[in-house]
Order: C-alpha cells, then structure tokens, then sequence
C-alpha cells in the first residue's frame, strides 16, 4: 500500500513576518523526499544577507531547486531549520511567506514573437535602446546578434 505523506500545514499559532529586509539562512538542513529515500541534501549550512545575491551551480538533479523551494516551505526540511530574518519559516504564516519570497522559474520560456518582443514582454512601450540595454545586463547581446547576423 502506497504511504500518503501529510501536506505542509500552518503551525497553530503562526507567527506574522519578522521585519528585516528577507536575511536568509540555511542551518544544518537535510532534505530527503519520503522517509525510506536517501537525502537529497545534507547538513547544509547557508548563510545569504538581505540584499545578497547568489549563484547555486550544479548538475541537474543536485538539489538547487529543492534547496529554494524549502524557503516558502513548498517542501519541509527533514532536519535542520530555515530562517527569515532570524525566524523560522515553520513558525511563520504560510500566506504571508510565500508572498514574501520571489521565484523564478530556470525553465526559459519564449513567446512565438520576435526577440525584441520577447525582451520587451513586461514593458510593452520599452524603446530600442531599453531592449539593447535588457539584452546586454541578461548577458544576451552577442547571441542575439551573432544569430540575428548568421543569415
């Protein structure tokens, strides 16, 4: 018989959001997906301040996604504790946690319309060079025009 796993539940008195400006940090945190599978991640201890930016790099299948869906609690660490400005996402409202952290997804996705329309999706009325200056911070540029000269 094929066990059910509870869903992530409020605590029963959650707490509101800590203010602080969203300080991150991993303590001793193990992660497997079902108690007889073996952890995808162990004992990891990450520390990320508020405004910090960071890159996971990994082979596919390494736990980078898992290890940022355990902030909004998508997934439950199996040991260890996530913090938000030094209080645990456990102990927090669910609602007012996934509001708060931002995500995107690494599945790259394009619209069937030009590139420029493709970089100017969020900014309808983006003029020429705002797309120019979008490709070149995505890194884009010289792909972009590498390929747009390849005719």
């Amino acid at each position: 018989m094929a066990r059910v796993y509870p869903e992530i539940v409020e605590a029963d008195r959650p707490q509101p959001m800590p203010d602080g400006l969203g300080h991150v940090r991993f303590e001793g945190v193990t992660f497997a997906y079902g108690p007889e599978t073996s952890p995808v991640l162990s004992g990891i201890d990450l520390d990320v301040p508020a405004g910090r930016t960071i890159a996971l790099i990994g082979p596919t299948g390494s736990g980078k996604t898992t290890l940022t869906q355990l902030i909004p609690r998508f997934y439950e660490a199996t040991a260890g504790r996530v913090l938000i400005d030094g209080a645990d996402v456990r102990d927090l409202r669910l609602d007012e946690l996934r509001h708060a952290v931002g995500m995107v997804s690494q599945d790259p996705f394009l619209f069937s319309t030009s590139v420029r329309d493709n970089i100017a999706y969020g900014r309808p009325g983006a003029t020429d060079d705002e797309v120019r200056s979008a490709a070149r911070m995505a890194q884009a540029e010289g792909f972009i025009e590498s390929w747009a000269n390849a005719d």
